[in-house]
């Protein structure tokens, strides 16, 4: 079960009946049992762990003779395990019982109401096997102790009226001491104590348990983990007779009643069939008044009252109670007074209506009947009424006694007058105040002077009885609408004529539901569904918008358009009225856009291919701004934020752009505001770019233009080993810096324009000096065929240069030798023959290249001959 205190078990068993004996050890091992032990487990849904069934076989097997299964929890929980496990116990053999966990709440009523709910799905527990239905009692639910036995007594009684049987408690010692006071008043009831010690503890004035719960870690074969286990204080034979497991005794034979005087006397012999009675219970008219042990076979009853009295007898033993036998008997005495006795008047006849005399001894013969002490009529005993016809209008009075073979009782007497119904009340009025209507009206102007009073009923409900001397009457609480009174007189005759009035409750009426509004072209539409509760009829509506004076709408129409309304947020709220008030407004709020006006202060600034377009909000956002929409060169719209007022466009190419921006929100965009702007991005390289170096300290720039210019080009920059020597015009294409000094140069040119320096085309070139040319020989003649050297000098570090010697011949230049220069900068041209005799001019040429001659001497002329 789920108590409260766990605890481990390290001890023996103390004090428990000699018939008993069972070592304990800590929990969950198996004790050491003796032959004598009587003891079972009690499971729940969590012996049922994914599901998993327990083999009640091998519990059986394991030496278990009984078993309690959880049924209930409170009033909403069944074990959906309860049903296969209870029919698991019966095919095993094993004697078994069924509880229930209480979640104590409220009073008697709950308590009753988780009784019936546990025998709903436990059933009466009084067949063959089954020990008497277990109250698990470990939570107080937030009942202080008076209450919680107060609740524990009102469930008890309830199971036992159900099943016949007294059910068994289950609680621990700690929950007793303090949540039920440790009360004394349950020891009438089997106690099953928790107690994980050495030892059971008694509480509440018990001196004695039935059961006793020393574990919740036994360890059992055929149910999964540790489950609770508890010993029977007793016999296994005086377990099976707990159980009902004998044969319940038949009917008592030979029954006879006799009466004498008051007293009457029952006599019977044994059951002929079943077990051996125990005893046996005796009953007067249906109600116990005596048990009696099984060895008595007579019984009497005293002081009973005159008339026929049914007198039973039932037999029973430990397997329950047998079915009763009967016999009859009556007491007979002079009868008493009849009751009941009552006169209705119709015309001018009266009739007599009485009921038997409370003790009419079984043996009444009849009545006598005498009306205004006149003759005595006389009516048969089956005959409980008598009609005086022809009487004349007035108080008649009406005497009745019954007899029987012993004479006349006492006689019942009524009076009823002969009167006629009243007419309707006259002068009926109604009047409405709040949710009260207050009925008057005037008597009939004809009561036979025995008005009994009035019958006020409102909408053919139940009537209201008011007295006759009361004329009006106050029907309080009632729904709004119209209401209609009913008023009618009445005597001891009947009911007289009705009179009727209407007259209608108005309250102030509840709010309108349902509001919604919308905007449609600046016109705002709300609509709204009529008041859950009108109070009574409806005048109308009030619509207002922004606070300002409300437009009444009739009652029958649940919509309405406003136009004119500014753009911006506007507060609609709708009330509804009748003549007792106006209702609480409900509101909504609905916000009227037109489109913006266009953004103002559009500007746009360029730097390096980006674009900027800056702008300031609208003069008039004409009710609420969306946000800002983009357009670059008529590509798709970039929608911004309304809180954004910049937009940079990257990456353009070079020339001209067009960027718009417009204002838009729900009900459309502005019109969009043009910038036209022009991007001018950094050059790139000038194309084509060659240098040449010439002797004598020159070098020759050629270039072509920037293949993506970026716009219009400002000129070009020269540079000569990393500094700015000369600027020329963007129409420029070579240029010849002069003056440069012999050696290896770095020469630069780099485009310019508005938008900064672009790329920088760079080449390496040589610049050669002017080799010098010293002499031909010796003389100024050559004789044709003759050899002659040439020398000159240039400078050292052109050393592995090579020089050519050229003449001039058929008005072109050609070589006709050549030689490297030395190390110190000198070169020698040898054995170079004259082949014509001729003037003929000679130079020095260093060659850069294979191709090209540059840096040539000085010419001279040389003569042969």
């Amino acid at each position: 079960m789920q108590t409260v205190v766990r605890r481990l078990l390290s001890v023996l068993f103390a004090a428990l009946p000699i018939s008993l004996l069972l070592v304990v050890v800590p929990d969950g091992a198996a004790p050491a049992r003796a032959a004598t032990v009587v003891d079972g487990p009690d499971v729940s849904s969590h012996q049922h762990p994914g599901g998993a069934a327990i083999d009640w076989g091998k519990v059986r097997a394991n030496g278990r003779e009984f078993g309690f299964v959880k049924a209930t929890e409170g009033s909403g929980y069944a074990n959906p395990y309860f049903a296969r496990d209870y029919a698991g116990l019966r095919t095993a053999g094993m004697i078994r019982g069924a509880y229930h966990f209480a979640r104590p709440a409220g009073g008697a009523t709950n308590a009753r109401a988780q009784a019936r709910y546990f025998v709903a799905h436990a059933g009466t527990l009084t067949g063959a096997g089954e020990l008497p239905a277990v109250l698990d009692l470990e939570v107080t639910g937030g009942l202080g102790p008076s209450a919680l036995v107060a609740w524990t007594h009102a469930y008890v009684d309830e199971v036992q009226r159900l099943t016949g049987r007294k059910p068994m408690i289950y609680t621990y010692p700690s929950f007793w001491r303090n949540a039920m006071g440790n009360t004394t008043a349950f020891t009438g009831y089997p106690l099953w104590i928790a107690t994980y010690s050495s030892a059971p503890q008694l509480v509440g004035g018990w001196t004695r348990y039935t059961f006793w719960q020393y574990t919740d870690r036994a360890g059992i074969s055929g149910i999964s983990g540790g489950v609770d286990n508890s010993v029977f204080a007793g016999t296994p034979s005086a377990l099976t007779a707990m159980a009902r497991t004998a044969v319940r005794p038949g009917a008592p034979t030979r029954v006879v009643a006799s009466a004498a005087g008051t007293t009457a006397s029952l006599t019977w012999a044994a059951p002929s069939s079943g077990s051996t009675a125990s005893g046996y219970r005796v009953s007067v008219d249906g109600r116990q008044v005596a048990q009696v042990a099984g060895g008595t076979l007579k019984y009497s009853a005293a002081g009973l009252t005159p008339g026929g009295h049914q007198l039973s007898v039932l037999a029973y033993n430990a397997a329950g109670t047998g079915p009763a036998a009967s016999a009859a008997a009556t007491v007979i005495v002079r009868p008493g007074a009849p009751t009941s006795l009552r006169l209705g008047v119709s015309g001018t006849t009266v009739t007599a209506a009485w009921a038997a005399p409370a003790a009419n001894a079984g043996e009444l013969t009849g009545y006598h009947v005498s009306v205004d002490g006149g003759p005595a009529a006389t009516v048969p005993a089956a005959t409980a009424s008598y009609s005086a016809p022809n009487l004349r209008p007035g108080m008649h009075t009406v005497a009745v006694t019954a007899y029987n073979r012993i004479g006349d009782g006492p006689a019942a007497s009524a009076v009823a007058t002969v009167i006629v119904k009243p007419a309707a009340p006259a002068n009926l009025m109604l009047s409405v105040v709040g949710t009260s209507i207050t009925a008057a009206w005037s008597p009939p102007a004809t009561d036979a002077g025995q008005l009994t009073g009035y019958r006020v009923r409102l909408d053919g409900g139940t009537p209201v009885t008011v007295p006759a001397a009361t004329t009006t009457h106050t029907f309080s609480q009632l729904a709004p609408g119209p209401h209609t009174v009913t008023v009618l007189a009445y005597n001891s005759i009947g009911d007289g004529d009705t009179g009727s009035a209407v007259a209608t409750v108005i309250i102030t009426p509840t709010s309108p539901t349902g509001l919604h509004a919308s905007v449609a072209s600046g016109t705002v539409t709300a609509s709204w569904s009529p008041p859950v509760q009108i109070g009574g009829e409806l005048s109308g509506y009030l619509l207002q918008v922004d606070g300002t004076a409300p437009l009444h709408v009739a009652a029958d129409v649940t919509t309405q358009s406003v136009t004119g309304l500014a753009p911006g947020r506007h507060r609609i709220a709708v009330a509804a009225y009748n003549s007792a008030g106006i209702s609480k407004q409900v509101a909504t709020f609905v916000l009227v856009v037109f489109a913006p006006d266009s953004p103002g202060a559009v500007s746009v600034v360029t730097r390096l291919g980006t674009a900027t377009l800056t702008w300031s909000a609208p003069a008039n956002v004409r009710g609420e701004l969306s946000g800002y929409l983009v357009w670059v060169d008529g590509g798709n719209p970039v929608s911004l934020p309304a809180t954004t007022t910049h937009f940079a466009a990257t990456k353009l190419t070079a020339g001209p752009h067009v960027l718009e921006v417009a204002a838009f929100n729900t009900a459309g965009s502005s019109a969009p505001v043009l910038e036209q702007v022009t991007v001018v991005l950094p050059p790139t390289a000038p194309t084509a770019f060659t240098a040449t170096g010439r002797a004598g300290g020159n070098l020759d720039l050629t270039w072509a233009a920037p293949a993506q210019p970026g716009g219009p080009l400002s000129g070009y920059r020269i540079g000569l080993d990393g500094k700015l020597v000369s600027q020329v015009a963007a129409s420029a294409q070579r240029t010849t810096l002069r003056g440069v000094v012999a050696g290896r140069h770095t020469v630069t040119v780099t485009a310019w324009n508005a938008a900064g320096t672009g790329v920088t085309a760079s080449r390496s070139v040589t610049v050669l000096p002017t080799p010098s040319l010293s002499a031909l020989l010796s003389a100024a003649r050559v004789k044709p065929g003759a050899a002659f050297s040439v020398s000159g000098a240039t400078a050292r570090s052109f050393a592995g240069q090579w020089v050519h010697l050229q003449v001039w011949r058929s008005s072109a230049w050609h070589e006709v030798t050549h030689a490297v220069v030395s190390s110190t900068g000198h070169y020698v041209l040898r054995a170079h023959a004259l082949s014509t005799v001729t003037t003929t001019s000679y130079r020095v040429v260093m060659l850069p290249n294979a191709t090209r001659y540059v840096g040539h001497s000085g010419t001279v002329r040389l003569r042969t001959g």
